[in-house]
């Protein structure tokens, strides 16, 4: 999650920093984010969010479990909470942040499950070892294409071809196989 290291701040400024409130954390992070396009750099969105963002985020779903987080609605939750502008473009883009933290905590914490219920994550490695022992995969993954994601929890026989690549086919097929780089959050056990 969040570092101090992460902020762009000296030693000097980091009590400074803690003890301010969100609305010149912001300021700061506008800042940050105008120099960055000023230089072109546009690796801002690779940053974390603030913490107190993600902190709201959360808020906001275990307060409104019915409601789909929208990234408009938690800039107006955290608004009206903290007595800040809501059309503040560096709210957007912190609650944007936001979203994909909790989203890699989420894929973090399945990754974990995944592991602990015994899978392997499913690399080429892996397909390689299993064609070469002639041994199947209990696939357990999603595939996503522009407009539809699926769950895939599937047996498979694994496949290389002779320039290297890896597939997946199903048990009786011969021919027609899924690249294995369309799975994300891919796990299996050699069965």
């Amino acid at each position: 999650m969040f570092k101090l290291a992460e902020r762009p701040y000296c030693r000097d400024c980091k009590a400074r920093y803690l003890k301010m409130n969100l609305a010149n954390k912001l300021e700061q992070e506008a800042k940050i984010y105008s120099k960055k396009e000023e230089n072109h750099e546009h690796d801002y969105y690779h940053r974390n969010a603030l913490p107190e963002i993600v902190a709201y985020n959360k808020q906001y779903r275990k307060e409104n479990p019915e409601k789909y987080p929208y990234n408009d609605a938690i800039k107006e939750f955290i608004a009206e909470k903290e007595n800040i502008a809501s059309d503040w473009d560096i709210l957007s883009t912190q609650v944007y942040l936001s979203q994909k933290d909790i989203e890699k905590e989420k894929n973090a914490e399945y990754r974990n499950k995944m592991l602990a219920d015994g899978f392997i994550a499913l690399t080429e490695e892996v397909v390689k070892n299993a064609f070469n022992a002639d041994k199947k995969l209990l696939v357990n993954a999603t595939t996503c294409n522009d407009w539809l994601t699926s769950k895939v929890e599937e047996l498979f026989k694994p496949f290389v071809s002779q320039k290297g690549e890896c597939f997946l086919m199903k048990p009786k097929a011969r021919t027609k196989g899924i690249y294995l780089s369309r799975f994300e959050n891919a796990f299996c056990k050699i069965v």
